[in-house]
C-alpha cells in the first residue's frame, strides 16, 4: 500500500518512515500537491532496477524468458 506523506512531515519523522520503510512500507513524498519521490527499501529498488534492465534490453529479456521457460504456468 502506497502512504502519502508530505516533505515537511517527512522531515519531522524521517527516523520512524525509514523504520517503516525497512519493514516494506512505500511511501509517497508530497510536495506543492504533487508527488515528487517515493520511497522504497533497498531490496525492492535492486529488484526494480534489474527489471527495467531486462526490459528495455531485448536479447537480455529473450535470454531471461528462455531460462525461465518451465517455471512459467498459464
Amino acid at each position: 500500500m502506497l502512504i502519502s506523506i508530505s516533505a515537511s512531515k517527512l522531515k519531522q519523522n524521517l527516523l520512524k518512515v525509514l523504520d517503516e520503510v525497512e519493514k516494506g512500507s512505500v511511501f509517497a513524498v508530497i510536495r506543492k500537491s504533487k508527488i515528487v519521490s517515493v520511497l522504497i527499501d533497498y531490496e525492492t529498488f535492486e529488484s526494480l532496477k534489474e527489471a527495467h534492465e531486462i526490459l528495455k534490453d531485448k536479447e537480455l529479456l529473450k535470454k531471461f524468458l528462455d531460462e525461465n521457460k518451465d517455471s512459467r504456468k498459464f
